[in-house]
């Protein structure tokens, strides 16, 4: 009798000491975004660039771009793939887009909610007279 109370009190105690503290999983709800494309691309002085990217679920595209001088990139978009003859084809779909010169900071962030699972394009524009490169990242988060 007396070892079965010793087991039950080491049993009690390690369920106690267990129950302490925070625990390692977390339950938030929130899916963290996985990145779908990611790089670095040369676009030359007044030309467009696409890169191609494909998603494997739906959710929200995130864009963000960086870039050496902030007035050179001002084209910006996610699109179909439709979009790789340029964006006034009647086929091309746009997700997210951009037209504005960045003010003082070299990098824009664009977001398309909404976006299906599928293939699409990230234009770039170049409106300086030098050669840009640019870095990117996409992420694709559950929406």
């Amino acid at each position: 009798m007396k070892r079965r109370a010793g087991s039950v009190a080491v049993v009690l105690g390690l369920v106690a000491i267990a129950g302490c503290g925070s625990s390692s999983s977390s339950h938030s709800g929130s899916t963290p975004a996985v990145t779908v494309a990611q790089g670095g691309v040369l676009v030359p002085a007044h030309r467009f660039v696409q890169v191609p990217m494909t998603t494997n679920a739906a959710g929200t595209l995130t864009l963000q771009i960086t870039f050496g001088v902030a007035t050179d990139i001002v084209v910006a978009g996610i699109a179909t793939p439709n979009c790789l003859g340029g964006v006034t084809q009647s086929s091309c779909t746009l997700l997210s887009y951009s037209e504005t010169p960045s003010s003082s900071t070299p990098h824009k962030t664009l977001t398309a909610p909404g976006a299906a699972a599928g293939s699409y394009v990230v234009i770039l524009g170049n409106v300086g007279a030098a050669d840009e490169t640019v870095s990117y990242v996409a992420t694709l988060a559950a929406s």
